[in-house]
């Protein structure tokens, strides 16, 4: 769903081995929770954390277009009589 473009060298893939170095100033419970985070560095983890965050903010994204769908007469029809078949199967001896 994201992808990183960058002006200078062309595309890239979101997971690239490109970096960018930041700063960041957090409350130190956080500090703390990242510290108790399995891996070598703080930078690592935070990584991690965020790939992880990335990759539940898609699901809820692709959640809501889903919920929104709404299918029309002709899906329904189908849809129904895909389920009545599936119902009179499974009670077939």
């Amino acid at each position: 769903l994201y992808q990183i473009f960058r002006p200078i060298l062309g595309q890239a893939k979101p997971d690239d081995d490109m970096k960018a170095k930041l700063s960041v100033t957090v409350d130190v419970s956080l500090v703390a929770f990242l510290d108790s985070l399995p891996g070598k560095t703080r930078s690592a983890k935070l990584e991690q954390a965020l790939r992880q965050y990335r990759k539940i903010q898609e699901d809820l994204q692709l959640r809501e277009e889903l919920a929104a769908y709404v299918e029309d007469d002709d899906e329904r029809r189908e849809r129904e009589a895909w389920e009545h078949t599936v119902s009179e199967a499974m009670w077939r001896d």
